[in-house]
């Protein structure tokens, strides 16, 4: 990721907007097991186990348990890490039994304690979300997570989504997450629960202009740096040139058409900057001092074709 210094010609808004020198921000997440996580996997004279022991865990891992022949098998496999744009955990437990007499397979109950914070103070959105499966017979799945770890419980198997506003800070907010699946005798169950936490900026991002073609697009995703967003232009044709165009009004520009397309250049160009696909991503501040703000922006791309414009998308900052 970079973060591009305009011109001194440009706007002093603008000059505001894209160069403000900001302190470092980052966004931390950290993940512990409370106790042993444990997954156990039996057949009668036939038991296989895998623990984890508790303490922090890794960023990825894998416990799998399964009898001789496979006929029962258990798992509990997790990962997580934190970006400018998104921290993320998520948990994926599994339980098979054959219909085998005395057939078992079992996946926790695992206890994890998940700590989010920041490098400074910073408001953002934890979405929470978990999936159940299970056959008929067995039992219901544990799922239960409780932002601020106070004992009030914010999502359960019976209430599996929901999302909780944070003012983040360098003290951790504490995220206490319980699941459990258990399988008999021709049984089968699934569960993923998932922590995602977003930055709340007060940003709108709307396709605005419809562009000239569907080999590369322009994405923007809101960041925890500055309140900002960060752009990325995907493509199909990376070996062209493709240049990210920004301005604070809207002022269409007719292009050459494509196929007989209408090739519309939505922003006044007052900052254009190379962005290769895929590679790069261009951030863009919006701190308090300049909103609101409306800031327009879209992708060219120079092919064999002539110059070929992305969607171009509108950002309303409040």
């Amino acid at each position: 990721m970079r973060s591009h210094d305009p011109q001194p010609c440009l706007p002093a808004s603008f000059f505001v907007l894209a160069g403000a020198m900001l302190p470092a921000q980052q966004v931390f997440l950290d993940a512990s097991a409370t106790a042993p996580m444990v997954v156990t996997a039996a057949l009668p004279g036939d038991v296989s186990s895998q623990s984890q022991p508790a303490g922090p865990l890794p960023l990825f891992g894998l416990l799998q348990a399964q009898t001789a022949g496979f006929e029962v098998t258990a798992r509990a496999n997790w990962s997580f890490w934190a970006s400018t744009q998104a921290a993320t955990f998520d948990l994926h437990l599994s339980t098979v039994a054959a219909p085998l007499p005395g057939a078992s397979a079992t996946s926790g109950e695992h206890e994890v304690l998940v700590q989010l914070r920041s490098s400074v103070p910073m408001t953002a959105d934890l979405q929470l979300s978990a999936t159940l499966a299970a056959t008929a017979g067995t039992p219901t799945p544990l799922v239960r997570i409780d932002v601020y770890d106070d004992g009030l419980g914010d999502l359960s198997e019976a209430s599996p989504y929901g999302t909780v506003m944070l003012n983040l800070s360098p003290t951790p907010v504490p995220v206490r997450l319980r699941a459990r699946v258990e399988a008999g005798a021709g049984g089968l169950q699934n569960v993923h629960v998932g922590l995602r936490l977003v930055p709340h900026n007060d940003l709108t991002i709307v396709p605005f202009v419809t562009g000239c073609t569907d080999e590369s697009a322009l994405t923007a995703t809101p960041s925890f740096l500055g309140q900002g967003l960060d752009f990325q232009v995907v493509s199909g044709t990376p070996q062209d040139l493709h240049v990210l165009v920004l301005g604070l009004a809207a002022l269409p520009i007719a292009l050459p058409p494509i196929a007989g397309l209408p090739c519309i250049l939505l922003p006044q160009p007052e900052l254009v900057i190379p962005l290769p696909p895929w590679s790069y991503l261009e951030h863009v501040s919006i701190p308090p001092a300049v909103r609101p703000l409306q800031l327009f922006a879209q992708a060219a791309r120079f092919g064999s074709a002539g110059i070929l414009l992305t969607d171009g998308l509108m950002v309303s900052a409040f």
